[in-house]
């Protein structure tokens, strides 16, 4: 196992002088003893402290394997686990070793703007256990293995649940009951946008509808048509209806469907 030593750090989220784990865990994560950490980053704002992980002789209550939030007295944004130790929410919860588990969280902050949220995922290791980052807000499901950093708009609480294990854990615990659409930016658009959206936990695959329509429920492009499995998707519309040609400026609606389900969100063209 490779491990990172941390000296005494600045937590700037927290205004606060605050000391970082001595020892942070590199161990893959079908190991016993492992650990991510996740970092919030917010303009000028850093806060080191979130995180999850698995250890032996960790316990479902404080131990030495956990960390808090430190007190702020100036603007911050940090990650609070749905834990407390002397009225000090958790910032990383390690848990017994299991096979599956779900870490459930916020997200917190006292300014506007895009919070990011970073992992380092180089040594997670070649092996079955997955995991995700689901902002539970927006439906949408991060494959923490794939990406490194996930970006949102940032507001008093936002909540995240991070979900580790086996495929169908893991699928099962990730996915929302129904069709939700979660992104359609920029909006307004002048140009290319981003549709993104979660099919619900199936057995098989769903046939899937993606169109723009108008205010009269007219379909003025055919965006997407085909079969698509459960969990979140992302694509992009070029911006153009069917003969090629930029829509009338206005206000439209991005419509997904599948079988008997159907959503729609406003979009105005510019």
């Amino acid at each position: 196992a490779t491990t990172l030593t941390f000296p005494v750090v600045r937590n700037p989220a927290a205004g606060r002088v605050g000391r970082q784990k001595s020892q942070k865990k590199m161990n893959s994560i079908d190991k016993p003893d492992w650990e991510v950490g996740i970092t919030l980053l917010n303009g000028d704002r850093t806060n080191v402290f979130g995180g999850v992980g698995m250890h032996p002789e960790a316990s479902l209550s404080y131990d030495q394997f956990d960390d808090f939030a430190l007190p702020h007295f100036l603007d911050y944004v940090e990650l609070n686990h749905g834990k407390t130790f002397i009225n000090s929410a958790y910032s990383k919860d390690i848990v017994p070793v299991q096979q599956n588990y779900t870490w459930n969280f916020t997200v917190e902050s006292s300014m506007e703007g895009a919070t990011e949220m970073t992992w380092d995922n180089s040594y997670f290791g070649k092996n079955e256990k997955e995991i995700v980052l689901v902002d539970v807000e927006s439906s949408e499901v991060v494959d923490m293995r794939a990406a490194q950093s996930y970006s949102f708009s940032s507001s008093a609480s936002h909540q995240f649940k991070v979900v580790y294990g086996a495929k169908d854990y893991v699928l099962e615990n990730s996915t929302p009951y129904g069709l939700t659409i979660s992104k359609v930016f920029p909006n307004p658009s002048q140009g290319s946008v981003k549709i993104g959206f979660t099919m619900p936990n199936s057995i098989g695959q769903h046939t899937v509808q993606v169109r723009l329509v108008n205010m009269m429920g007219q379909i003025v492009t055919h965006i997407f048509d085909g079969n698509l499995s459960a969990g979140y998707h992302e694509m992009n519309w070029k911006g153009l209806d069917d003969l090629n040609q930029r829509p009338a400026q206005g206000v439209y609606f991005i419509q997904v469907s599948s079988g008997r389900e159907s959503r729609t969100k406003r979009i105005v063209l510019n």
